[in-house]
């Protein structure tokens, strides 16, 4: 008897755990908070992707930023194009040590705020992201584009969305 179960834990308890496949990226909410009805926009949208467009009655504006991922957030970019992101309204969730954030420059005219996730380890996979943060524009507009990529390298991209005062001519979607 102790043969048998021998052999039958040769052929099958000391094999790996299958792997998971994880294809589907993670989904991106980016919420304008305080702009004219407090648009949301989201990498998951039906349709034809547009522009997006959010009017605050002053600036900065706050913005509030949502990532989900079954198989874990590894890391997500807002690039703010004409405008910068106030370093001391960064909030991020999950906290360090389990994330780590930074602001650089993108080029002349943008910055980068870069969040890391730690990665999955036995009973801890962190699913989601939140950050919170301001974005003071260099004159009547900046533009935000939001990225996310998983653990299994699968991203996503939210399109373009601006920040606009309401006295702005551009309508909003």
């Amino acid at each position: 008897m102790i043969a048998a179960f021998a052999a039958f834990c040769a052929a099958g308890c000391g094999s790996a755990a299958p792997k998971i496949v994880d294809a589907t990226p993670p989904k991106i909410v980016l919420t304008a908070i305080g702009a004219v009805g407090n648009p949301l926009f989201a990498s998951d949208e039906r349709g034809e992707a547009q522009d997006g467009c959010a009017k605050f009655k002053s600036f900065p504006g706050r913005w509030a930023l949502t990532i989900d991922d079954a198989g874990g957030v590894s890391l997500a970019t807002v690039r703010v194009v004409a405008g910068r992101i106030v370093k001391e309204s960064v909030i991020v969730g999950p906290e360090a040590p389990e994330s780590s954030w930074q602001i650089g420059r993108g080029d002349d005219l943008s910055e980068i705020l870069t969040i890391r996730t730690q990665p999955p380890r036995p009973g801890v996979v962190r699913t989601g992201l939140f950050a919170m943060f301001t974005i003071a524009p260099q004159s009547g507009s900046a533009s935000i584009v939001a990225s996310a990529w998983d653990f299994a390298n699968n991203t996503t991209h939210l399109y373009q969305v601006d920040a606009r005062l309401v006295n702005d001519a551009v309508a909003c979607r």
